[in-house]
């Protein structure tokens, strides 16, 4: 009785073996209990001969972030999806894409900052470079802003500002503070700094004393020529004022009239 069972029990184990490693083609799933295959639905492929029961989903391109459809998705094939010109891949399968830095989001589309614009950032849009007030530390980029200078930094090569003339009365006003400034310059000790008391000797040291020397002696000719111009354009300027002074007055006061002014004259020619 045994060995009457036996060949078909090998019989219904066999086929439980190929039912149970039944494949489906391309574009199909296995159904539940293998009792066949299924076409995959809307949104979903299989592309190649598989033993599973469930099909693989659809890739979607993403149109907000610069990815577009080169190929549509089939029951056999996925989606094949492209970035934009300008976009850049943010996923391997280029489903989302992204402006870089350097360029710049607008409406949609991706495109390269203009001169003096810079983008810093993923999907932002450009912005101009700010303006420096006091000069440009570093020179900005399409990626990066300007670097202004905090304060401003006066050139050297420019020319100096021309002084104003200064007038007789000005001039005879600055004579004693220049002489006193020079004076207080030649008679101020020059301070030597105290040397140790342990010390057991003392040296003088000659080129200080030199320095000294030469810096009155300088101060005190400066002070010499200075008095000595302004005393000779004082006496120069004060003769003139006295000469027009003498004749512009009336006959009365100065005794001559013009037999004085004609004399002086003659005597100045």
């Amino acid at each position: 009785m045994f060995l009457l069972k036996l060949p078909l029990f090998i019989l219904t184990l066999y086929g439980l073996i190929l039912n149970s490693a039944a494949s489906c083609p391309k574009g199909q799933r296995v159904l539940r209990k293998n009792q066949g295959c299924e076409d995959c639905k809307n949104g979903f492929f299989q592309e190649t001969v598989n033993y599973s029961q469930s099909c693989k989903v659809c890739t979607k391109c993403d149109k907000e972030s610069g990815s577009d459809v080169v190929r549509p998705c089939t029951t056999t094939s996925n989606t094949i999806c492209k970035c934009r010109k300008g976009f850049v891949p943010s996923d391997n399968d280029f489903s989302t894409c992204q402006c870089k830095a350097g360029f710049g989001k607008k409406s949609g589309e991706c495109t390269e900052c203009e001169d003096k614009h810079f983008s810093k950032s993923i999907n932002s849009p450009c912005q101009k470079h700010k303006e420096c007030k006091y000069g440009v530390n570093i020179t900005g980029t399409k990626t990066s802003d300007v670097i202004c200078n905090n304060v401003k930094h006066t050139d050297a090569n420019a020319p100096p500002t021309p002084g104003r003339a200064v007038s007789p009365d000005q001039l005879r006003d600055r004579v004693p503070k220049l002489l006193t400034t020079a004076a207080t310059t030649m008679t101020t000790p020059r301070r030597i700094p105290h040397s140790d008391t342990s010390s057991p000797s003392r040296t003088t040291d000659p080129i200080g004393f030199l320095v000294t020397f030469a810096t009155v002696g300088l101060l005190m000719l400066t002070a010499v020529i200075i008095k000595l111009y302004i005393i000779f354009y004082l006496e120069k300027h004060e003769s003139g004022q006295k000469h027009e002074s003498t004749c512009g007055r009336p006959v009365e006061e100065i005794g001559g009239g013009s037999e004085v002014c004609l004399k002086l004259t003659l005597e100045e020619n």
